[in-house]
């Protein structure tokens, strides 16, 4: 989704010698922090990033594509920024992390429903086999480096929800508030079930490809003007007031 906010008197984004009104912005599709097609990216992160660019004048051209594309095309400068990130140090070669997260996230456990009887998901190696993570995110790595067998074989949670009621994977692992959101949505509430127990938590962010704006320093420069106004943002609890706001829908 193109956002048009054209502030024509405050360009902020330096390339080479000139400046840029429009940046483009990688996501994949995240429910509820991303919503929507290539065309119409909206949800929870969507709206405080859109903001955090409008409060320094920038168009942000978002775009919704698989993770895995996302993370590959941010050094060539195809996108000079993206979104929601966690750290790691393999991203932290290619993009700057401001100082300030989008939110702080946790991870929980989808079984089938009475599959995981007197479990409350906190015990990795009691859960049902195999585990299910989508390909390129920070949890399939840690789930590995725990020594954990994943399937990766799906690029979003919705397709591993499908893989879980069918009998193709025994635990889907996602963040909480995505699992609700898609549990809802795809009206598996009668076969499936959260697990109250928080397997991961870990900051998310908004994060500056260091090839934006043609050199490092370019790139450092927005990442500290985004913090700013991000700090701005999470003092004015924007992500909270969405989140309950998208509750009460």
């Amino acid at each position: 989704m193109r956002f048009t906010w054209l502030f024509a008197a405050l360009p902020v984004f330096f390339i080479g010698n000139a400046f840029a009104e429009t940046i483009r912005v990688c996501t994949t599709e995240w429910p509820p922090y991303t919503v929507g097609g290539s065309d119409a990216v909206e949800g929870i992160h969507t709206r405080v990033v859109t903001e955090a660019f409008r409060r320094l004048g920038l168009d942000a051209q978002i775009e919704n594509v698989a993770w895995e594309r996302c993370w590959k095309e941010l050094p060539k400068d195809t996108y000079q920024a993206a979104y929601s990130a966690s750290f790691n140090e393999a991203r932290a070669r290619v993009a700057i992390y401001p100082a300030t997260p989008l939110q702080r996230l946790s991870y929980v456990a989808v079984v089938r429903r009475g599959e995981a009887e007197g479990l409350d998901g906190s015990v990795l190696a009691r859960l049902p086999r195999p585990l299910a993570a989508p390909r390129g995110y920070s949890i399939t790595t840690e789930l590995r480096q725990l020594g954990h067998e994943v399937d990766d074989g799906a690029m979003k949670d919705s397709q591993n929800l499908e893989k879980l009621v069918s009998g193709r994977v025994g635990t889907a692992v996602m963040e909480r508030q995505v699992a609700a959101s898609l549990i809802a949505s795809l009206k598996l509430a009668d076969r499936v079930e959260i697990l109250p127990a928080t397997l991961s938590a870990k900051d998310y962010f908004l994060v500056v490809s260091r090839a934006a704006g043609g050199s490092e320093a370019a790139a450092q420069s927005l990442a500290d003007r985004l913090d700013r106004v991000l700090a701005d943002l999470r003092r004015e609890r924007l992500a909270e007031r969405l989140r309950d706001a998208e509750a009460r829908r």
